[in-house]
């Protein structure tokens, strides 16, 4: 109830992303064994100009117990044995597309963004947090994701009628900070193209359209 990553989907399939190219596990559906029986053979059904789009949200870990501080997606049967690094690897051997885009709603979602330095695959990273840092429980960060798919004009900083990476990742880092107060991460490795068009905006951009603001209620701030 009230999740929006089905939410996100939905706009992506009304841009035009046919159902087939969809592959998405929730709940009971997304144990660490389910996901790595399916992920592979889904990649590899990309062709050459494709672009592969990771989201997951859920719970991140990562392991203070040794040195390598071995980050993870808690899958559903909370093995939590799913490493980022798995993630990538599973990409580099199965996806023969043009680039990735990591997306990531969890604690320790930050961690997409230091793998990602170590690979030599073009891709770019979107994440609700630094490698360090605990997420919040609410949809903040997804529902950012939603508004740059849907291609919200409050994303198109210079009002060029495309929203590119480089100004999703404002908006997001922005709306992180002053909703959740927290640090969103970003990166682009690879050759990826930080002005690459991820939607084209839906109206056009007015100069205070997205501003952030409080107002005061009997005594109360509230964010708006």
């Amino acid at each position: 109830e009230g999740r929006a990553d089905a939410e996100m989907i939905q706009i992506m399939q009304k841009r035009g992303v046919p159902a087939d190219h969809v592959l998405f596990l929730k709940n009971e559906q997304a144990t660490e064994a389910n996901i790595t029986q399916k992920f592979a053979p889904f990649l590899q059904r990309a062709a050459a100009d494709d672009t592969l789009v990771f989201y997951y949200a859920g719970h991140g870990g990562r392991d203070y117990s040794k040195p390598e501080r071995t980050c993870t997606f808690v899958t559903y049967d909370a093995a939590s044995t799913w490493t980022v690094s798995s993630v990538f690897d599973t990409v580099q051997r199965n996806f023969h597309g043009a680039q990735t885009l990591y997306l990531a709603d969890c604690c320790h979602s930050g961690s997409l963004v230091t793998e990602a330095s170590q690979r030599k695959k073009r891709a770019a990273v979107l994440a609700s947090a630094h490698v360090s840092s605990t997420s919040t429980g609410n949809w903040t960060f997804t529902k950012c994701l939603i508004e740059m798919f849907r291609g919200n004009p409050v994303l198109d900083a210079d009002s060029d009628g495309s929203i590119t990476f480089t100004e999703a990742a404002r908006y997001v880092e922005r709306e992180m900070s002053f909703v959740e107060g927290q640090h969103a991460a970003h990166s682009v490795s690879g050759g990826f193209t930080p002005d690459f068009a991820l939607a084209s905006a839906s109206g056009r951009h007015t100069p205070r359209m997205g501003e952030l603001v409080e107002g005061e209620s009997q005594g109360k701030w509230w964010k708006a």
